[in-house]
């Protein structure tokens, strides 16, 4: 099943989707711990954050995106990033969902 569009279900559906991603091997989650250091980016620095995807996805992002970017360190928001440092396209049953970061401008 995917995430859905019925609003109630959100909140289960991005933790669910994050938890199963995280289950993969490839995965460890909606942005993994790695990609900081794969961008070159300390664990303190603050980053652009770009999530986007499915219609499912979008749902989920558009109710948790301020979540996310705390969680994350992230000062901005921006989907099509010119030259992201890091980038990666996710697919998790019928969901799909691409995630980008750069060096927040200081």
């Amino acid at each position: 099943p995917g995430l859905g569009k019925d609003p109630p279900n959100r909140v289960f559906c991005l933790r669910n989707l994050e938890t199963r991603a995280r289950q993969r091997p490839a995965g460890q989650g909606i942005l993994p711990q790695e990609a900081r250091k794969q961008a070159g980016l300390e664990v303190a620095d603050r980053i652009t954050l770009g999530v986007a995807g499915s219609d499912g996805v979008e749902g989920a992002l558009d109710e948790f995106r301020d979540y996310l970017m705390a969680e994350t360190l992230a000062v901005d928001w921006l989907v099509g990033q010119t030259d992201p440092l890091w980038q990666e396209d996710r697919h998790l049953d019928a969901e799909s969902w691409s995630i980008e970061i750069s060096r927040a401008d200081a």
